[in-house]
């Protein structure tokens, strides 16, 4: 395909969100499969974690990638949906993560997902996307590539995700089920 790849994830840049992962699927799927491709990292710096986002620019050096990851930043509202709308695959390698709302705001978008399968990702994402459970950078990447270049089965999951997002997380779901758990907790 001709147009650059846009592979993203939203998150605050902390330890416990995979960025070391997520670079080392992305320098996998720049080798193999598109040198046309750059991964943005959207979210706040942390100033007391700049060891940490040097670190992260290190091992981008270290594996070749480094004018193809971009850091944001804190972003607008706006900037965010921006770039979910023009994401192409959204890479989740977080080591742990309670509900992640990024997770969320993809379906929304009917970006397709790539996730590991830890905590609770595989609850959050149902049947809408890759989720993998074991750590595999040539696998994450494959399935990256897949999205990229198979545009039904991108499409396809898109549409399962945005299903998602309205039978699970849509705000009047999320009313009647807090309505349910008050109800519940008042008996």
């Amino acid at each position: 395909s001709g147009a650059t790849a846009n592979i993203l994830f939203v998150g605050g840049v902390k330890p416990n969100k995979g960025h070391a992962r997520a670079i080392r699927v992305f320098a996998e799927y720049q080798r193999h499969f598109n040198d046309r491709s750059r991964l943005i990292f959207a979210g706040g710096l942390d100033e007391r974690l700049a060891g940490y986002v040097s670190d992260l620019k290190t091992l981008a050096s270290r594996l070749g990638v480094a004018d193809h990851v971009v850091f944001t930043g804190s972003v607008t509202g706006a900037q965010i949906k921006s770039l979910y709308v023009s994401a192409d695959v959204f890479l989740c390698a977080s080591e742990h993560e309670g509900f992640c709302v990024p997770l969320v705001e993809s379906m929304y978008f009917r970006v397709p997902i790539v996730a590991w399968g830890v905590t609770a990702v595989p609850e959050t994402m149902g049947e809408c996307s890759f989720v993998l459970e074991e750590w595999n950078e040539s696998v994450f990447a494959a399935h990256i590539d897949r999205l990229v270049e198979d545009g039904q089965t991108a499409e396809r999951l898109g549409t399962l995700g945005r299903r998602r997002y309205q039978e699970a997380f849509a705000p009047q779901v999320l009313r009647q089920k807090l309505d349910g758990i008050i109800a519940e907790v008042a008996q």
